[in-house]
C-alpha cells in the first residue's frame, strides 16, 4: 500500500522504526543523481537505480554487468547486480528492467508497490532508491500520483518548449503526474524566473502547476554546502513512499528483487 510521505502512518513508521522506501525519481541529470546518493547514503542505505543503462557507474567510477531485468526474472541475486560504492550506496543498472516491469505491470494490471516494495525485503533493506532516467513518461507511469518525480531543466531559450513538450507526453501517460522542477541557472533570481514560465504555460494548457524545487549553478561542486542545500529541499518535496510487499502477497516477477 502506498502512502503519501507526510500522513499519519507515516509518521508512525518513523516512529516505531518500520521499514519503509522513499524514493527519488531525477530526470534529465545524471549528475544531480549522483549529489543526491552521496548526500543520501552519508547517513541512510541508497540503491541508485540507473535507467539510463551506464552512467552512474561511470560517475562512481564502478564497472556493473548484469541489468535489473535478471533480477525481475529471478536470474540474478541483488548482491550479483547490484555495484557496491560503500557500505550504504549501491548501482543497479534499469533501463531493460524498468522498461519490461512496466510492460509485465501493464499486461497483469498491478502497480509499482511490488517492484519498490521489492527493495525493502533485502538482507540490508534499502530506506531510499534514487531513480536516474532522462524519460520524463517512464518516471510518471512507474511513480502514477504516489509522489513527485524531479525535472532538471537547463537555462536556455529552449528551456520552456522543451519542458512543456516533456510534461505533456508524460501527463498523457500518467495523470496523475506530480512535477518538482529543479532549474540550472545563473542563481535564484533567474531559476525562479524560468520555473514561473514553464508553469504558466503547464497550467494554462495542461492544468497542471509544477512546483519549484530547487535553484543550482550550471555546475555542481560538490561540498559541505551543496550537501546541506540538497537535504533541505528534500524536507519540503512530497516524494513517493512504499512499504514493504505483505508476505502473503501472490508472487511477481518483482519479488526476486529479494532473493
Amino acid at each position: 500500500m502506498r502512502e503519501a510521505p507526510m500522513d499519519q502512518a507515516a509518521s508512525l513508521r518513523r516512529l516505531f522504526g518500520a521499514a519503509s522506501l522513499r524514493v527519488l525519481p531525477i530526470v534529465g541529470s545524471a549528475q544531480l543523481t549522483e549529489w543526491f546518493a552521496r548526500t543520501l547514503a552519508a547517513e541512510r542505505r541508497v540503491v541508485v537505480l540507473d535507467h539510463s543503462g551506464a552512467e552512474m557507474a561511470q560517475a562512481f567510477g564502478r564497472p556493473t554487468r548484469f541489468d535489473l531485468a535478471t533480477m525481475l526474472w529471478g536470474d540474478r541475486r541483488f548482491e550479483d547486480v547490484a555495484a557496491r560504492v560503500h557500505d550504504r550506496l549501491s548501482i543497479v543498472p534499469a533501463r531493460a528492467g524498468l522498461d519490461q516491469y512496466l510492460e509485465y505491470a501493464r499486461q497483469h494490471g498491478i502497480g509499482s508497490d511490488s517492484l519498490f516494495g521489492g527493495f525493502l525485503q533485502l538482507s540490508r533493506p534499502a530506506e531510499w532508491l534514487v531513480m536516474h532516467t532522462r524519460s520524463l513518461p517512464l518516471a510518471a507511469e512507474l511513480l502514477g500520483d504516489a509522489g513527485e518525480v524531479v525535472l532538471v531543466v537547463e537555462d536556455d531559450v529552449e528551456a520552456v518548449k522543451n519542458a512543456y513538450a516533456r510534461i505533456k507526453e508524460a501527463v498523457e501517460r500518467e495523470p496523475g503526474l506530480q512535477v518538482r522542477v529543479v532549474v540550472k541557472a545563473l542563481g535564484e533570481a533567474r531559476a525562479r524566473v524560468v520555473h514561473e514560465r514553464i508553469a504558466a504555460t503547464t497550467e494554462r494548457f495542461l492544468g497542471l502547476n509544477p512546483q519549484f524545487g530547487l535553484a543550482l549553478p550550471k555546475v555542481l561542486r560538490p561540498g559541505t554546502q551543496l550537501g546541506a542545500r540538497l537535504k533541505a529541499a528534500l524536507g519540503n518535496w512530497q516524494l513517493a513512499e512504499f512499504e514493504a510487499a505483505p508476505a502473503a502477497a501472490p508472487a511477481t516477477q518483482s519479488q526476486t528483487v529479494a532473493a
